[in-house]
């Protein structure tokens, strides 16, 4: 009966190791993972306003009142940052992922951006 006892802790204490390693490698990821600037998208959860893919799902634009964020889906970072006359109500891309229309309900107004020219407006 003792010899079973002893087998028996034994044993516990082997998968009780292999549980608290296992836990340590997943903590050490998660550690690496938020330390990875490349995997910084707090930003991105605090924006809750329209949102879109583009057509060929590589960028997400998604707004904070007036602001859109024209965002890389590989990594959520910002490409770039554009600043409508208003509070953005919705948005839509072109079929070709080319220009961006922001709609303003608010004031009846849209505007239209160039993802490969921000300094391009209509």
């Amino acid at each position: 009966r003792g010899e079973k006892t002893k087998k028996t802790t034994s044993r516990e204490e082997s998968v009780r190791e292999i549980l608290c390693t296992r836990e340590r490698e997943r903590a050490g990821r998660r550690r690496s993972l938020l330390l990875d600037p490349a995997m910084e998208f707090s930003n991105a959860l605090k924006e809750n306003g329209p949102h879109a893919w583009s057509p060929d799902g590589s960028m997400l634009a998604t707004c904070d009142a007036n602001r859109l964020y024209i965002r890389d889906t590989s990594t959520l970072m910002a490409i770039t940052i554009l600043t409508n006359v208003d509070v953005v109500s919705r948005i839509e891309w072109s079929p070709d992922g080319r220009y961006i229309l922001c709609a303003m309900y608010k004031r009846g107004v849209v505007q239209v951006w160039d993802v490969d020219d921000p300094d391009w407006l209509c």
